[in-house]
């Protein structure tokens, strides 16, 4: 099957799909790879994003802190031209600043500890001034994510606090947010208390003035393994690193982790 959606066809989707754990070489000496599902989707989805989107790369470039913008664009070529091997260890060592003591590297853990946190900078968030009376504080957010939430059957989208407390002169406001950049993808965590399912997944949010499309969520099928589901081709799409050249069409009930959207 050769479906193409935009500029990436179904075959070549499936081509480029992760494997879980991998290795790779440092001054000679194999570095070996596991449970890398904690971020194996969120890098191929960046990888994805790049092609069924036209604003993707502009707005990644244009909100390049810390050159980190420059750093994905070049992730996102390793995946294109080279090998998973070659991406994970750029990932690991030039994005998360990983140091290997040992020739065994293991990625157990979560989306922020290994994904999240690293890239988090990107939709940092700027809260408004305070509006009491000569007062005019106001702050940066640093390195948090969005959070995806429900109340009687209906989705919410929080970017902060409805309210704030002022240090400055002591007053509670109502709090509005915006991103200080527009941001190329959105990290969207969902609500620890609550079960959330993909089929509850708004596919299109609009942030800001901006509109953004649902790419994938991942969600744990055990204790120690994370699986993804991805929306392409109007179809939800089960992958999983471990069955790398595996793809179910279905829709797992499963409660959701984190969802990663891109801009249009």
């Amino acid at each position: 099957m050769s479906i193409c959606n935009n500029e990436i066809c179904f075959t070549t989707f499936i081509s480029k799909i992760p494997k879980w754990g991998w290795r790779f070489y440092i001054d000679g000496e194999m570095v070996t790879l596991e449970n890398t599902c904690s971020f194996d989707y969120f890098v191929f989805g960046l990888w994805v994003s790049s092609k069924v989107s036209t604003n993707f790369l502009t707005a990644l470039l244009a909100n390049n802190s810390n050159d980190l913008g420059l750093k994905i664009e070049e992730l996102i070529n390793q995946i294109e031209t080279k090998s998973w091997n070659e991406a994970k260890k750029f990932w690991l060592l030039d994005v998360c600043k990983m140091n290997p003591i040992t020739q065994n590297i293991d990625c157990f853990g979560s989306v922020h500890e290994y994904f999240g946190r690293h890239v988090e900078e990107l939709q940092l968030i700027y809260e408004n001034k305070c509006t009491s009376f000569d007062c005019g504080n106001g702050r940066f957010i640093e390195g948090r994510y969005i959070e995806l939430y429900k109340s009687e059957d209906i989705f919410f989208i929080d970017l902060c606090e409805d309210s704030f407390f002022c240090p400055k002169c002591g007053q509670f406001y109502r709090n509005e947010s915006y991103f200080k950049s527009t941001p190329a993808f959105l990290i969207i965590s969902t609500k620890a208390t609550q079960n959330i399912f993909v089929q509850n997944v708004p596919k299109n949010i609009r942030i800001n003035g901006e509109s953004y499309r649902f790419l994938f969520c991942n969600y744990k099928s055990s204790s120690i393994h994370f699986k993804s589901v991805f929306f392409f081709n109007n179809n939800y799409y089960v992958v999983d690193d471990m069955k790398n050249k595996e793809l179910k069409q279905e829709m797992p009930k499963k409660k959701i982790d984190t969802c990663f959207y891109y801009l249009e």
